[in-house]
């Protein structure tokens, strides 16, 4: 789902949507981030900080769970980037929000590590 390349050359892979691993991943400045949305690609580098949620919901019935959302955050300075995936349309939506109030108006938890230095996004 995603790949991170840190600032001493080492990298780190990512699980899939239920299972990210982001909890997982070292304790070292990120370089650059890859995160892949069904069939495209969001390049991510220079942010001072980085974060993703994933969210999913249950059919009670069944107890079948679906992602309905997965976001990566981009921390530059105050401001946050977050790039939005809705897995069931295939849409990508851009949005700023503050730092501290990223999700639903609260912090997040997660945060790692980045290196501040003329940050860049794009989807491919």
């Amino acid at each position: 789902m995603y790949k991170i390349y840190f600032v001493d050359g080492s990298h780190f892979i990512g699980g899939e949507y239920y299972d990210s691993l982001w909890n997982q991943i070292p304790s070292k400045p990120i370089a650059r981030l890859e995160y892949r949305f069904n069939g495209k690609c969001l390049y991510a580098e220079g942010y001072e900080e980085y974060n993703h949620i994933v969210e999913h919901a249950k059919v009670v019935s069944t107890g079948q769970q679906f992602i309905t959302k997965v976001v990566v955050m981009l921390k530059n300075g105050s401001d946050v980037l977050q790039v939005n995936y809705n897995p069931a349309s295939s849409q990508v939506a851009y949005s700023i929000g503050k730092y501290g109030e990223e999700f639903r108006g609260k912090p997040t938890t997660g945060w790692k590590q980045g290196m501040f230095t003329n940050p860049q996004c794009r989807l491919e």
